[in-house]
């Protein structure tokens, strides 16, 4: 009688095993990541798609876009007004918000942020981006990771300047500008770009309060490490955070100069909300940012973007002085450029 013995795994077998299979999970989680992160993108650029839209349709109807800071009835008396979000919301599907919103603009309330209001709370998931979905630090107010941009110029930030109610971008405090206005081209003109909320103080989307004469102070390496900001800055107040609130017209929450190159960082001269300022666009997809033109076309721009001469100081009237980024932010800068 024979007997047929029954081999099973050696311990190395098994060892080897385990280790092609952990070697295809490693080979296997960046792609699976890589596709998320591209499907996250293309909702980021869809909600680009629908605020471009927006716009033009508002446009359409006030034969004007809205302003970064307006303000009417009892958002008047408020130093920033509100943002150019709060009108749009009608064009964004989002009527049950404006109607929130109305009796201020009409002259009933004033418009500061107020977590017991509802309008404040009120949040638009067309102005979130999934990439940046974990962050949603303060979620007591709506949040944006979106900001329209003002200009190369972080003396039109305030809304207390002269020069503000006619910025060399497309929104500024109190400005109404059209299709007409934007002699650059809509092509070329960016609206709408991209902003973070940070991930601790410090972190990059934060805003380091220092006295800057020129885009290097910001960047240098006593201030910015090039992920991070130095240890011992002054920041501005947790409230007074990029993308914290959408509704308040103030360049520190919803408002973006084309000064610094994509994913830099933000530096206001003073801590409050209508100081100088530079603020960047800031992005959790690698490489950029993305925004929308006044064509209502959504892009993605490279960080490595031509900012021209971040040791120059910018100018009220011409050609940019920070490049192809800087150009992308005036309305009428008579700059040619490719990008």
């Amino acid at each position: 009688m024979s007997m047929t013995r029954k081999r099973g795994f050696t311990l190395v077998e098994l060892l080897v095993v385990i280790a092609i299979i952990g070697v295809l999970i490693a080979l296997l989680l960046p792609a699976v990541q890589q596709a998320r992160e591209a499907a996250r993108r293309s909702q980021c650029s869809n909600n680009f798609k629908q605020l471009g839209l927006a716009l033009h349709n508002y446009h359409d109807t006030n034969e004007a876009f809205p302003s970064r800071a307006q303000g009417g009835g009892g958002c008047d008396s408020w130093y920033g007004g509100v943002s150019a979000f709060v009108p749009l919301t009608p064009y964004l599907e989002q009527n049950a918000v404006y109607e929130l919103w109305a009796p201020r603009l009409s002259g009933n309330g004033d418009c500061y942020i107020n977590t017991e209001f509802e309008g404040s709370r009120a949040q638009i998931p067309g102005l979130l981006c999934p990439s940046d979905n974990d962050l949603r630090t303060h979620r007591e107010l709506g949040l944006t990771n979106y900001a329209t941009v003002v200009s190369d110029h972080w003396m039109e930030t305030t809304g207390s300047q002269g020069e503000d109610k006619q910025p060399r971008g497309m929104f500024g405090w109190n400005s109404f500008f059209n299709i007409a206005d934007l002699k650059d081209g809509s092509s070329n003109t960016i609206a709408i770009a991209e902003i973070i909320r940070l991930a601790s103080e410090g972190a990059r989307g934060d805003t380091a309060i220092i006295n800057f004469s020129k885009p290097s102070d910001c960047s240098a390496s006593t201030v910015w490490l090039g992920n991070k900001f130095a240890d011992g800055l002054t920041f501005q107040p947790l409230v007074d955070k990029h993308g914290y609130s959408w509704h308040p017209g103030n360049i520190i929450y919803t408002g973006v100069t084309t000064i610094i190159p994509p994913n830099g960082p933000s530096c206001a001269r003073e801590q409050n909300f209508w100081t100088e300022a530079m603020m960047t666009s800031n992005s959790r997809h690698p490489g950029g940012v993305q925004v929308v033109f006044a064509d209502g076309s959504a892009q993605f721009i490279n960080e490595t973007i031509d900012a021209g001469n971040q040791d120059a100081t910018p100018n009220w009237n011409g050609e940019s002085a920070y490049g192809v980024w800087g150009a992308l932010g005036t309305r009428s800068g008579g700059e040619i450029h490719d990008f």
